[in-house]
């Protein structure tokens, strides 16, 4: 939800008003534990958005975006087909070489979900449906130094992050399906980060942003406890299961930013996660058009 671009001849970024899109896939490892089976996930995004400064230096952005994904883990017992929606909405304000920034988003996912069941020679897949509901909101600082041809800018952000999953239940294995019980988790988040990037100019006023990220995030909790039971066998059967995520990652990217002129403007990034057992790489393609 951002529009920068240079201003004038020199390094500084400033926010505008345009309108963008952008797709973004994602490769998600979390390597399997004597704890936890870990899991495999691909993910393709379609965001697009609007910026608008409505005030001197204030700024209102608004963007949708629709994701698919795959999961699976890594014998394939388990597998998932999730589709998701939100939206977001960001109010920012530029001082100079400041900015800080508000956000907040809404989003709904629903999954297709199978488990593969081999048990004394019995064979069976239950199949089940589920929803996330999911909101959060995230506050932004950052500063930018600036260097003849080049500059530095740190930043941090402060997450809330706030899911929900509605109770539901298994069908296709018999006494196999489970009645999985809702589940509720909040976590804070907040991720100090470094850019560094630089200009170089080309004929026609046009010009290519090369920038490089580098930063870790905290995370105020790494587990999630799933409460379910075998259906039919009421509280004898209920039973809870515990999953990790890490709550330590290290983060870096690489970006390219190029004015075509005219306004348009595409940016080309990759970007990764690292945490204990876990690694996330993700690319991204995007056209911004200002006005």
């Amino acid at each position: 939800m951002s529009c920068p671009a240079f201003v004038g001849t020199g390094t500084l970024l400033r926010e505008g008003e345009c309108v963008w899109g952008r797709i973004t896939g994602t490769n998600t490892r979390y390597f399997s534990t004597p704890d936890d089976g870990g899991y495999h996930q691909n993910a393709l995004s379609y965001q697009t958005g609007l910026q608008t400064e409505f005030a001197p230096d204030w700024f209102f952005g608004l963007t949708g975006a629709y994701t698919r994904a795959i999961q699976s883990d890594p014998d394939r017992i388990t597998g998932t087909t999730s589709d998701a929606g939100d939206v977001s909405a960001a109010l920012k304000h530029q001082v100079g070489p400041w900015l800080f920034a508000a956000s907040a988003n809404v989003g709904y996912a629903w999954a297709d979900n199978k488990r593969l069941i081999d048990f004394a020679g019995a064979r069976a897949t239950a199949r089940s449906r589920s929803e996330i509901l999911s909101a959060g909101g995230r506050l932004r600082a950052s500063y930018q130094v600036l260097f003849g041809d080049w500059y530095i800018k740190p930043y941090a952000d402060l997450d809330l992050l706030y899911s929900y999953s509605p109770a539901y239940s298994e069908s296709g294995a018999g006494d196999f399906n489970l009645d999985v019980r809702p589940l509720a988790k909040t976590l804070v988040a907040f991720s100090p980060n470094v850019e560094i990037g630089g200009r170089i100019d080309l004929e026609g006023g046009r010009w290519i942003r090369p920038y490089g990220t580098l930063g870790m995030m905290v995370l105020s909790d790494d587990h999630f406890t799933g409460r379910a039971s075998f259906q039919g066998t009421g509280a004898l059967g209920r039973f809870a299961t515990d999953s990790s995520i890490p709550d330590r990652l290290g983060e870096a990217g690489l970006g390219l930013q190029i004015s075509l002129g005219n306004g348009v403007e595409v940016t080309g990034e990759y970007q990764a996660q690292v945490g204990d057992q876990f690694v996330a790489q993700s690319g991204t393609a995007r056209l911004q058009l200002r006005f």
